[in-house]
């Protein structure tokens, strides 16, 4: 995958991707880290050499669902065609499809313990509230 397709450096901030915009691009993305954003919300961020961004938008043909940036600096390769790309490698879109699986499968996991842990914290909370109440008018003069 190295020939042919060109290196690209972007600083910290930078926009690689924006939100809404259809470009055909994919990125690879080499060393750094870049950052996911949704709806002006940072979501994650990726450090792991070899991730691709923009890949499921072209096989979905849909506009960019998030904006990417550069969180540090970052080197990329750029694959102009995407689609073309994508069509002439199966290989890739197999090696991309496991990734996007393994990805929504421990996706899914993890939002779910992290939204079940919050709604614990929120639970004890309101007994904190409850306990606190009852407390105080336990002590109220009859």
């Amino acid at each position: 995958m190295r020939r042919g397709f060109p290196e690209a450096e972007f600083d910290s901030g930078d926009v690689l991707l924006t939100e809404g915009e259809r470009t055909g691009l994919l990125y690879v993305l080499i060393e750094g880290e870049v950052e996911i954003w949704k709806s002006d919300f940072p979501v994650t961020t990726i450090s792991d050499s070899g991730a691709m961004f923009g890949d499921m938008v072209i096989l979905l043909d849909l506009p960019h669902t998030a904006t990417v940036k550069a969180y540090t600096n970052c080197r990329v390769r750029i694959i102009q065609h995407g689609r073309d790309f994508m069509q002439s490698n199966p290989l890739v879109v197999y090696h991309l499809a496991k990734h996007m699986a393994v990805r929504r499968m421990y996706g899914s996991t993890n939002y779910l313990v992290d939204l079940n842990q919050k709604l614990c914290d929120v639970n004890e909370a309101i007994r904190g509230a409850i306990s606190h109440q009852f407390a105080a008018i336990s002590v109220l003069p009859s």
